[in-house]
C-alpha cells in the first residue's frame, strides 16, 4: 500500500480463484493452527492447492513439491497483492490464521461478492481489506483477468477500484476502512479514547472514595447508637431484647 496526493492506494496484479465458498480450512488447513504466533503463515496459504505433497508446521515451501498449475505459483501472480474470488469467501470456522496467511503472503485486498461474517471482521483487525462487489462487477473482473493479466488500483479514501479508466465504487463503513488506512487494531482503537478513559477512572475512584467516606460516617453513627443504648438500658435489657429478636 502506498500514499499519493489523492490518498492511500493498493495497486498490483490480481490473482483470481474462480470458486464459491472458499472456506478457512482451504485457506489454511487445521494442522497449521498449532502456532500461537501471528506471523509466518505465508508458506501455508492454500496449502492443499499450492503443493502436491503433505506439509506440516515448520516445513517451508522450499522443502515442498510445488503444484505449478496453481495461480499463486505462476508469474506474475506470485507477487499478487489483490485476490479475486466469488461468493462466501472465508466461510467456515472462525480461525484468524486464515487472514494472517493471506496477509503474510502479501495479499492486501480480497474482492468477492460476499464473505463469511467472522472472516470479514477479522480482516479489518489484521490489515486485510475485504471488498464486496455486485455479481455483475465480479463477472466483469473475472472476464478481464482470464483474458489478460489484470492490474487494479484501489483508492481506500475514495472507495474506488480503477481499471483502464473504468471506476468501480465499493462501500465500507468509515470506522472499518480507517483501521486499514491507519493500521489500527482493537488496542489502538481503545487508546484513541485514552483521555476519556482516564477521566472516567478518575471520576469513578473519586466517587468510590466519597461513598466510602459516607459509609464510614454511617457505621460510626450506628456504633455510637449501640453504645448509647447499652449505656442506657444496661446489659440485661440488651440480652433480653436479643433473645426476643433471634431466630429459633
Amino acid at each position: 500500500m502506498k500514499s499519493n496526493s489523492e490518498g492511500l492506494i493498493i495497486d498490483g496484479v490480481v490473482a483470481h480463484i474462480d470458486r464459491d465458498n472458499i472456506d478457512t480450512d482451504q485457506i489454511i488447513p487445521t494442522e497449521y493452527l498449532k502456532s500461537i504466533k501471528k506471523f509466518g503463515f505465508e508458506d501455508y496459504l492454500f496449502d492443499g492447492w499450492r503443493y502436491k505433497d503433505d506439509g506440516k508446521l515448520g516445513v517451508t515451501k522450499e522443502e515442498r513439491i510445488i503444484d505449478e498449475s496453481f495461480i499463486l505459483n505462476k508469474e506474475p501472480y506470485k507477487e499478487s497483492k489483490i485476490l479475486l474470488s466469488r461468493d462466501n469467501f472465508g466461510c467456515g470456522s472462525s480461525r484468524e490464521h486464515a487472514v494472517w496467511a493471506l496477509r503474510d503472503f502479501g495479499i492486501k485486498a480480497v474482492i468477492a461478492s460476499s464473505f463469511g461474517d467472522i472472516f470479514y471482521n477479522n480482516s479489518f483487525k489484521n490489515g486485510l481489506l475485504p471488498i464486496i462487489l455486485g455479481k455483475n462487477e465480479i463477472e466483469f473482473l473475472f472476464s478481464e483477468s482470464k483474458q489478460n493479466v489484470l492490474e487494479l488500483s484501489i483508492d481506500l479514501e475514495k472507495k474506488e477500484i480503477i481499471y483502464n479508466q473504468k471506476c468501480i465504487t465499493f462501500e465500507v463503513e468509515k470506522h472499518l476502512i480507517d483501521r486499514i488506512i491507519f493500521g489500527l487494531d482493537d488496542i489502538d482503537i481503545t487508546f484513541k479514547d485514552k483521555d476519556k478513559i482516564i477521566d472516567f477512572e478518575k471520576n469513578r475512584i473519586s466517587s468510590r472514595k466519597f461513598s466510602s467516606s459516607s459509609l464510614s460516617r454511617k457505621v460510626a453513627s450506628t456504633n455510637s447508637f449501640i453504645t448509647d443504648s447499652v449505656t442506657r438500658l444496661g446489659p440485661i435489657s440488651l440480652r433480653m431484647n436479643c433473645r426476643r429478636n433471634s431466630t429459633p
